[in-house]
């Protein structure tokens, strides 16, 4: 499990008030929980993850979670 391993599938499984991010790499690997979000604050697509590396999918979701706190 490399932060250079690069997501082939995400699927967003939703909570009763919060969403978890689940990925499956190119390496054979997966994160059950790479992100945890509240959908009142955040919003991400499946799509969004698919083709990024670890490191650019937790990049992304830093990003969002601080354009939020700062809206």
């Amino acid at each position: 499990m490399s932060d250079e391993s690069i997501i082939i599938k995400c699927e967003i499984w939703k909570n009763i008030r919060q969403q978890f991010i689940a990925v499956w790499f190119d390496d054979g690997s997966h994160d059950y929980c790479l992100g945890v979000y509240y959908p009142d604050e955040l919003s991400f697509t499946e799509s969004e993850f698919v083709g990024l590396s670890r490191k650019e999918a937790r990049e992304l979701i830093e990003k969002r979670d601080k354009e939020y706190l700062r809206s």
